[in-house]
């Protein structure tokens, strides 16, 4: 006779990795937090931009990088531009903005870089 099994319902995110997401997301919200309201940053219009560059340049890369190695979803790249985005668009100056799609290039220049050739 044979056993029946009840099988749990799965969520299946289809390569979603939910470390890359959360990490995008939270670096997305810091960063414009950090630098609106840090008193260091004396001069907005030189020291906001540059230390942006330091910390999401870097980031943007390490993400496309990482979603390549784990072979996770390439849409999980939109995650930390579009957020970063819409929160500089609310907190920072207007101009800070067009910084998401420069990020969104960096990311998916990385990872489509380190693809294997086929």
């Amino acid at each position: 006779m044979k056993k029946l099994s009840v099988r749990k319902p799965s969520i299946n995110l289809g390569n979603f990795d939910l470390t890359i997401i959360v990490h995008a997301v939270l670096i997305g919200i810091i960063t414009p937090l950090l630098t609106e309201y840090m008193p260091i940053v004396k001069v907005r219009l030189i020291g906001v931009p540059i230390l942006l560059m330091l910390i999401n340049y870097i980031y943007a890369a390490i993400l496309g990088l990482w979603i390549q190695k784990h072979e996770s979803n390439g849409l999980q790249i939109l995650i930390f531009p579009l957020v970063f985005s819409i929160l500089a668009y609310l907190i920072l100056p207007k101009y800070m903005y067009y910084f998401g799609p420069i990020y969104l290039l960096i990311s998916y220049l990385a990872w489509s870089m380190s693809r294997p050739k086929e």
